[in-house]
């Protein structure tokens, strides 16, 4: 298995992808690191970035997604421009949110509910209602209904109990738009997300590590390992705080070989994400080729291929 770095991506990319491989497997041929230590670097660099001599910098892919985003509060504002109508009816944000407020109701057409904090953002919370007891009547917004006695959800109430609880009365449509577009401001930076190079670091800093001497590999935990003996095959994945994975790392390396597969799991969506990527690879190609022909060996092969993907 050759050193590689393999991006999953759809095909409007796959040229910028077949030139980094390219200038990546050239730059291996003259480069003495050791196979997991250079794809260790070539990931980080696709991933991370470069600072620039004499200033400057290059993102990765993380910081380029993350540019695209759309700004905080973008999505309520266009809401609002647009008096609420959400547009598409089947859109995944409006079809999870129809879901949830279904649920919620029932057969009721209106509830009392109020916004909440949690370690997950903000979210919309139906009311509980006693019904016996001297609190009858009254609504709830504090406790889980399954930790009170003689509660039931908040549907169907008046107004004035609604407001008087510190909540609001929303019917069907209207909680259906407010949770749609809490769940599209909460998933602005899903795209940028599934390359979050943080919980990447951990991997690229053991293997970085990792070192090869008179066959050995050292750097390891527990000790030194014949590199010809020497296995490893992880997965690192980028989860978000619900704990849905959004994308992964994998690592293999046996003996001399080793290879990086970046998964990107929500995918590439608009044009300028697509440009995103491309910029990304490019950036990698650019530094190979760039180091290849700073060795100045122009008679090997290594410098010929990175003449030619020189731009």
């Amino acid at each position: 298995m050759p050193s590689a770095v393999t991006f999953s991506l759809d095909p409007q990319s796959l040229a910028a992808m077949a030139r980094m491989q390219a200038a990546i497997g050239a730059y291996k041929t003259i480069s003495s690191r050791a196979p997991a230590k250079f794809v260790g670097a070539m990931a980080s660099k696709l991933m991370l970035g470069e600072d620039l001599d004499g200033g400057g910098r290059n993102e990765g892919l993380y910081g380029r997604m993350a540019a695209l985003a759309p700004a905080r509060g973008q999505a309520t504002r266009e809401a609002e421009a647009r008096k609420f109508r959400m547009g598409r009816p089947n859109s995944t944000s409006l079809s999870i949110a129809r879901a949830r407020v279904n649920e919620m109701l029932g057969r009721g057409e209106s509830g009392a509910f109020k916004e909440v904090s949690n370690k997950f953002g903000s979210s919309l919370k139906l009311g509980t209602m006693y019904t016996k007891g001297r609190r009858a009547g009254s609504i709830n917004f504090r406790g889980r209904r399954d930790r009170l006695k003689n509660a039931s959800d908040a549907v169907g109430v008046r107004r004035a109990a609604a407001q008087a609880a510190g909540g609001v009365l929303l019917n069907r449509q209207a909680a259906i738009t407010a949770i749609a577009i809490r769940r599209r401001e909460a998933a602005r930076m899903a795209d940028a997300v599934q390359f979050l190079p943080s919980r990447y670091r951990k991997t690229f800093t053991r293997l970085k590590g990792i070192v090869y001497r008179s066959g050995q590999a050292v750097g390891l935990p527990g000790g030194s390992a014949d590199s010809s003996r020497y296995h490893l095959h992880e997965t690192a994945l980028v989860q978000n705080a619900k704990g849905k994975v959004m994308g992964a790392m994998e690592v293999a390396i046996s003996g001399g070989d080793a290879s990086i597969i970046i998964r990107g799991l929500r995918g590439i969506h608009t044009s300028a994400q697509q440009a995103a990527i491309r910029d990304s690879m490019n950036m990698v190609a650019d530094y190979a080729v760039r180091r290849v022909i700073e060795t100045g060996k122009e008679g090997t092969a290594a410098f010929r291929a990175a003449l030619a993907l020189r731009r």
